[in-house]
């Protein structure tokens, strides 16, 4: 756009022009819920494309949000797409989960009852860090939700 003076905008920054082209494509820009660009964002760069045009909705949660679930994030994000699901991954505290809408939970055993509710699968892991265990419990997620 032209400022009256002639002069214009600067033109925007790579990684700006980047992310925008990443939620158009995925067309989160017209969701008809008003969520954050900071959650379409996340949304749209954690989700994988699958022939079945299926959807899995996960949620790795801890206490806060912050620490433990960011490296639960991590390895269930190694083990989803070792399995070639296509899903979205939110990392979210346990006061948070209860709001969220999800397929499976992955979470701490002290958490398990808090985040516990219909329609949603919920797993817990012991190490958060370990991809063995992370990889075996989304194996067996995945088998529960199609049988």
């Amino acid at each position: 756009m032209r400022r009256p003076d002639g002069g214009g905008n600067p033109p925007p920054e790579p990684l700006i022009e980047a992310t925008l082209g990443v939620v158009l494509k995925h067309g989160l820009a017209r969701r008809p819920r008003m969520d954050s660009p900071a959650r379409l964002i996340a949304e749209a760069v954690t989700t994988t494309t699958l022939e079945e045009g299926i959807v899995i909705r996960v949620l790795a949660v801890c206490g806060m949000g912050l620490g433990t679930s960011v490296i639960l994030k991590s390895r269930l994000k190694e083990a989803l797409d070792a399995a070639g699901v296509e899903y979205t991954l939110d990392v979210v505290d346990a006061g948070a989960a209860r709001g969220q809408d999800a397929d499976i939970i992955f979470t701490s055993d002290e958490l398990a009852d808090r985040v516990r509710r219909e329609g949603a699968r919920v797993v817990v892991v012991r190490n958060f860090t370990s991809r063995d265990e992370v990889g075996e419990k989304v194996r067996a997620a995945l088998a529960e939700l199609e049988g």
